[in-house]
C-alpha cells in the first residue's frame, strides 16, 4: 500500500488552500464557506480519482478519509450551508435550490449514501471502489447539473 509522507500531504494541503483562496476571492459569509467545503471535497476526490486511475495499490486510509469527509459535509450539513437568500457574488448556486428545496435535499442526502458507500469498499476490491467512486462522482455532478451555475 502506498503511504504518503508528511512533506507531500503538507504540500498537498498548501496547494488546496492556495487554490481554494484565489478561485473564491470576494467570497464573505456562509458563501465562503459552502465554497471551500466544495473545493476541499473535490481535492480529496481528486486524490481518490488519481489512486483509482494509476497503478499503484489503494490506500485505504486515504479513501476512509475522503469518504469520511463527503459523510460529514453532505445531508444536513450541506443543506445549512446554504439558507435563503445566499446568493451573493461569487456564489455558484442558482436560485433553483429554494424553489426545489426538497429536490435539492434528496441531492445533499444521496451525496452522504455514496459516502458512506465509498468508505465500505476503502479497504476492498479495486473495482468496488471504483464503482462506489464512479456512484459518487455522478451524484455530485447531478445536483450541479440542476443546481450550480457554469463557471468560465
Amino acid at each position: 500500500m502506498k503511504n504518503w509522507s508528511a512533506p507531500a500531504l503538507i504540500c498537498a494541503a498548501l496547494l488546496i488552500t492556495a487554490t481554494t483562496v484565489v478561485a473564491h476571492q470576494g467570497a464573505t459569509g456562509v458563501v465562503k464557506k459552502r465554497m471551500n467545503q466544495m473545493g476541499e471535497l473535490k481535492e480529496a476526490m481528486k486524490a481518490v480519482g488519481q489512486m483509482l486511475k494509476s497503478d499503484d495499490d489503494l490506500n485505504a486510509d486515504v479513501i476512509a478519509a475522503t469518504a469520511q469527509a463527503v459523510q460529514d459535509n453532505a445531508g444536513h450539513h450541506l443543506t445549512s450551508l446554504f439558507p435563503d437568500g445566499s446568493l451573493k457574488k461569487p456564489s455558484e448556486a442558482r436560485p433553483e435550490i429554494w424553489k426545489n428545496w426538497t429536490e435539492f435535499q434528496r441531492f445533499a442526502d444521496q451525496l452522504k449514501a455514496a459516502g458512506e458507500r465509498l468508505g465500505k469498499t476503502a479497504s476492498g476490491d479495486r473495482k468496488d471502489v471504483a464503482e462506489a467512486f464512479k456512484e459518487l462522482g455522478q451524484s455530485c455532478k447531478a445536483c450541479h447539473e440542476k443546481f450550480r451555475l457554469k463557471s468560465n
